[in-house]
């Protein structure tokens, strides 16, 4: 089976986006291949890791109200700074949510302070309500909470889900300022050459042009190249000699940057992931073992 590589985790793959590893996105593809899924698979349930999908799933119904919350809040923010307030606003409930429930004998205290106070509440020498105002705000608390995975995790949904609902508007918007609807949105798109498999959802097409979307939470003053390598595999699944990157900031007006078609910097992605398709045929399960442990062990539980 040839490997089958996402347009957007491209950039991570071949090492071009800073903020994702290339490991996690190989992970990635290595488990969507059935020579390893379940030795994978195996190993994230011995381990006891979560996916982000899973953490969401589980997470209590009070987190996913404070989480759709600020979602509403970062959508109407006119600003950098009300993204950034919404997102915070969120951590900072999330946070008195679990110490609560931690309190509440609804989860296993996560660090000194928490057992602490458990204890004491139990003996009936404290009550939750006098201890929650100190317990949220101390930072050794804090510290715990903040740094678990289903923390991190909703905290990220937050802008994840912004950009979702704000594609359609910015998409619509840029139809009505330059007169040409964007069509074909969200449309799945394939292609398999003799090494590997590319795929992804275009977000539209602007008559000849392919569109990819971008709604920022801060204004980046050139956009990153990561979402241009991401572009150029999409204008060669769709066969387009030209692209475009919209991007839209809170309390801003949009970018466009147009794309034309570039044999050289195709080239150099092709190549690359032909590259990484021949490391990838002669990955052994013990090989596929030790990058899931290795990626697994940084994921905070």
């Amino acid at each position: 089976m040839k490997p089958r590589f996402s347009a957007s985790d491209v950039a991570s793959l071949l090492g071009r986006n800073p903020y994702r590893t290339k490991n996690e996105s190989l992970l990635k593809v290595l488990t969507s291949m059935p020579k390893f899924k379940s030795v994978i698979l195996g190993l994230k349930e011995t381990m006891g890791v979560k996916n982000d999908r899973e953490i969401v799933a589980e997470a209590s119904p009070s987190a996913l109200r404070a989480m759709w919350k600020s979602v509403d809040q970062a959508v109407g923010a006119t600003s950098d700074a009300q993204v950034e307030k919404a997102i915070t606003a969120f951590k900072q409930e999330h946070v008195r949510q679990v110490v609560q429930e931690t309190l509440e004998g609804k989860r296993v205290p996560g660090c000194a302070a928490l057992e602490e106070v458990v204890a004491r509440v139990i003996a009936g020498q404290t009550t939750i309500e006098n201890e929650m105002p100190t317990l949220c705000v101390r930072p050794d608390v804090k510290m715990v909470i903040e740094s678990t995975q289903e923390h991190q995790v909703l905290a990220s949904e937050i802008q994840k889900r912004r950009g979702t609902k704000l594609e359609d508007k910015a998409e619509n918007d840029h139809a009505a300022a330059t007169g040409i609807e964007v069509t074909g949105r969200n449309t799945f798109v394939d292609f398999e050459c003799d090494s590997y498999r590319l795929i992804g959802y275009l977000d539209g097409m602007q008559g000849e042009k392919v569109v990819e979307t971008k709604n920022r939470k801060r204004f980046w003053t050139v956009p990153p190249a990561y979402d241009f390598v991401q572009l150029r595999c999409y204008m060669f699944m769709k066969g387009k000699k030209d692209g475009m990157l919209l991007e839209n900031f809170p309390g801003r007006g949009p970018r466009t940057t147009e794309v034309p078609w570039d044999d050289e910097q195709w080239a150099d992605i092709h190549e690359g992931l032909c590259s990484l398709a021949r490391t990838i045929a002669n990955i052994t399960e013990e090989d596929a073992q030790d990058l899931a442990r290795n990626v697994f062990s940084t994921m905070k539980t």
